[in-house]
């Protein structure tokens, strides 16, 4: 199975905790109208999926390794990977939430954030910004 971060050790990658950490649960419950009479609650199952949203920033090198990462290793995010659960610190299993590929967005075109030692000549990286939904399996 396939960890966090990806990539190798000179490709640093963010660990959280992560400020603006969002967890949120799967209705489940159904709800349905009756011909007659008050609507109808039943349970959908046993459990209820949990979700995190998380920001998370990445450098130009980061934003590459990590797509190489989601399309190869990931299949395109369809395949679950170990990661730090960002509530308990545990070890947890993470799915992209429906395999979607997160947005980023260029926040800083050069200024301020050095590349990696792996990058070529050292020169200032864009910093990108995004969300990853992802779904706790498990």
């Amino acid at each position: 199975m396939a960890t966090w971060p990806p990539g190798e050790a000179g490709a640093p990658f963010p660990q959280g905790p992560y400020l603006g950490l969002r967890v949120y649960y799967e209705n489940a419950a159904s709800y349905f109208q009756v011909g007659i009479g008050p609507g109808k609650v039943r349970r959908r199952g046993t459990r209820a999926r949990e979700f995190h949203s998380t920001p998370i920033e990445l450098t130009g090198y980061q934003l590459t390794v990590f797509n190489e990462w989601f399309e190869t290793t990931l299949l395109h995010g369809t395949l679950p990977f170990t990661w730090v659960n960002m509530l308990t610190g545990e070890e947890a299993t993470y799915r992209f939430k429906e395999a979607v590929r997160p947005e980023f967005t260029l926040v800083s075109p050069a200024k301020n954030f050095a590349t990696s030692p792996n990058e070529s000549g050292g020169e200032v990286q864009r910093h990108y910004t995004g969300t990853i939904d992802l779904e706790l399996l498990p």
